[in-house]
């Protein structure tokens, strides 16, 4: 009919993710993101923006900057996720647009996840073992966050096998020497006054550090023993010559020693009877008991052995 106008076509486009936010994220991290836009009837798109919404304001603009005769899509896209723990939804979006003659309609897609908080891991180390009874000792815990997040300040607690506090500290500002990561606390502690074998726990209290963190805790072991009372020294020697023999690691009971360039380690100990036991790396010696009554020294022999695999390992028993 007369005075009757041609209708303006239609498209409308298709919103994709072709790198998306997965399900559940840990809170406050980085993400990253690229948002594919398809037209029906194949229209280049490249420039038209795309917006991204939270019910709380604007997260990002971008807009299309590739085209393969098909498929528009944005950059890689680099977000940072919500720091509150909490279910959220995004919108991501082309606003409706005329170009050429066609016109394309807006065209949306919602995006679900979660924000969780971070999984922190923890170390105990430098644990003394054993611990003269009712004295002071120290032990060094480390934690680290699963994002490296910096865990400055972060409070450490100790607690006995009852759940009693009994030591705390304050995790430092810098990282541990030689990790990225690891931050760590030394916590001051007073042994307990019977003789015995402990197991405490170390526990890692998140309130205080942001983005939010589970809690997490360590355990470790220590033995406590009387006061010492003599001194024993362990002369370890090889060969008929009977040469020194350095860095061999000596155990008496639950005590610790190596050998120095004279071949000689002392341990300070109680009176009792104690297993002896001398290890080195391509050596052999026998076990055997040592009683302790008074200061005494003992000389173990050594043997050279051939070499044995690289897998094998000594464990102290």
């Amino acid at each position: 009919m007369e005075g009757q106008g041609t209708m303006t076509p239609k498209h409308q486009p298709k919103v994709e993710m072709s790198q998306s936010v997965p399900p559940d994220v840990e809170a406050g991290i980085d993400l990253m993101l690229q948002v594919r836009v398809s037209c029906p009837s194949g229209c280049d798109l490249r420039g038209k923006p795309v917006i991204i919404l939270a019910s709380d304001g604007l997260v990002m603009t971008s807009e299309l900057v590739t085209y393969d005769e098909k498929v528009n899509e944005t950059e890689a896209l680099r977000l940072k996720a919500p720091s509150q723990v909490a279910e959220h939804t995004w919108s991501v979006s082309v606003p409706g647009h005329e170009a050429e003659g066609v016109v394309h309609e807006e065209s949306s897609l919602v995006i679900a996840f979660r924000t969780n908080p971070h999984a922190p891991t923890m170390a105990v180390w430098d644990v003394p073992s054993p611990v003269v009874m009712g004295t002071s000792f120290g032990v060094k815990v480390g934690v680290k966050c699963s994002a490296a997040c910096p865990m400055t300040g972060g409070l450490v607690e100790v607690r006995d096998e009852e759940g009693r506090t009994i030591g705390e500290g304050r995790l430092s500002e810098t990282p541990w020497p030689d990790t990225t990561a690891l931050h760590a606390a030394e916590v001051d502690l007073i042994a307990p006054g019977v003789e015995g074998m402990f197991s405490w726990s170390a526990d890692f209290c998140a309130e205080a550090v942001e983005p939010p963190h589970f809690e997490a805790s360590a355990r470790f072991s220590f033995r406590t023993a009387k006061p010492p009372e003599h001194r024993v020294t362990i002369r370890v020697v090889s060969g008929d010559a009977e040469a020194p023999l350095e860095n061999a690691e000596v155990r008496l009971g639950a005590y610790r020693a190596s050998t120095d360039r004279s071949g000689l380690a002392t341990l300070a100990l109680p009176k009792g009877t104690y297993d002896l036991n001398v290890w080195k790396v391509g050596y052999k010696t026998s076990p055997g008991t040592v009683a302790v009554a008074q200061d005494v020294t003992v000389q173990v022999e050594a043997v050279a052995v051939p070499d044995t695999d690289s897998d094998d390992e000594y464990v102290w028993m």
